[in-house]
C-alpha cells in the first residue's frame, strides 16, 4: 500500500469508530430520555395524589372550624344571663356583647 492509501484507511477507520461511538451515544441518550419521561410521569401522579389529599384536608379543616364556631356560639348563647353560684352573672353583659359591656372581651368568639 502507498502512504496515501494507508492514510485513507486510517481516516476511514477513525471515522467508522467515531460513527459507532456517536450511534451508541444516541441510543444511550434516547434510553435516558425514556427513563426521565417515565420518572416525570410518576412524579406527576404523586403530585396529583398529594393535591387530592390536600384538598380533602382543607375540606376537613373547614368543617372542623365550622363545627367549632357552632359549638362556641351555642355555649356562648347558653351562658348569657346565667347565674353564677346563685348570684346574677355580672360579666354576662360583657360576654354577650350588650351595649353596656361593648362585647369587647368576647370579640374573639365571633
Amino acid at each position: 500500500f502507498s502512504t496515501s492509501a494507508m492514510a485513507d484507511l486510517e481516516v476511514d477507520s477513525t471515522l467508522a469508530g467515531f460513527g459507532q461511538w456517536l450511534t451508541a451515544k444516541h441510543k444511550s441518550s434516547v434510553n435516558d430520555i425514556e427513563v426521565l419521561q417515565s420518572e416525570i410521569a410518576q412524579l406527576k401522579d404523586v403530585v396529583s395524589a398529594v393535591q387530592l389529599d390536600l384538598a380533602e384536608f382543607k375540606r376537613h379543616c373547614s368543617a372542623s372550624n365550622q363545627e367549632s364556631i357552632s359549638v362556641t356560639t351555642e355555649i356562648r348563647t347558653q351562658s348569657c344571663g346565667k347565674h353564677v353560684g346563685g348570684k346574677p352573672d355580672r360579666y354576662a353583659a360583657t360576654r354577650c356583647g350588650s351595649a353596656e359591656g361593648g362585647g369587647r372581651a368576647m370579640r374573639w368568639f365571633r
